[in-house]
Parts: C-alpha cells; sequence; structure tokens
C-alpha cells in the first residue's frame, strides 16, 4: 500500500479508489443483490455473502500486483460495513 493510499484509507476509511470489478453478493433487507463494482455496493448491509474480485490475467505488472495486495483490504472494509442483524 502506498503512503497515498494510506493516507486515503485514514481520511475516508476507503482503500484506493474503490474501482474493483467483481462478483460481490450481499444480503440486505432480507434479499440477495449482486454488485459487479465494489464502488456501487452500499455503505451498509446485513451481511456479505460474496468477495470475488476480477484478477487479471498474468503475467501481472507491478501496478497489478499493488492493486491485488489491496484486496484483503477492500474485503475488511466491507465485513466493516456489515451490520448482521440489523437489517
Amino acid at each position: 500500500m502506498t503512503i497515498q493510499d494510506q493516507k486515503q484509507k485514514q481520511d475516508t476509511g476507503r482503500v484506493g479508489n474503490g474501482d474493483v470489478q467483481g462478483n460481490f453478493v450481499i444480503l440486505r433487507n432480507k434479499k440477495l443483490e449482486t454488485y459487479n463494482n465494489f464502488k456501487a455496493i452500499p455503505e451498509s448491509f446485513t451481511n456479505l455473502i460474496k468477495f470475488e474480485p476480477v484478477y487479471p490475467p498474468g503475467p501481472h505488472t507491478d501496478e497489478q500486483h499493488e492493486e491485488m495486495e489491496k484486496y484483503s483490504d477492500y474485503l475488511a472494509e466491507l465485513l466493516g460495513r456489515e451490520n448482521a442483524g440489523s437489517n
């Protein structure tokens, strides 16, 4: 994570720019909702059901490796948005 990413995470609670594509499924209002872009996921939901970011085909550039290293931070952010039982 770069210093700029660390600062942005501290300032906004978010990692990088959040422009991660993939298959993300949440439970909200007793319904499953599917999203293809991390940025589109609501700030609050009951449970994270599926977190499957798209990994670019290899070989990877240094920039791609840096972005993929953030995926666990994106997952942690989503887990922090969960409010199990209150939705």
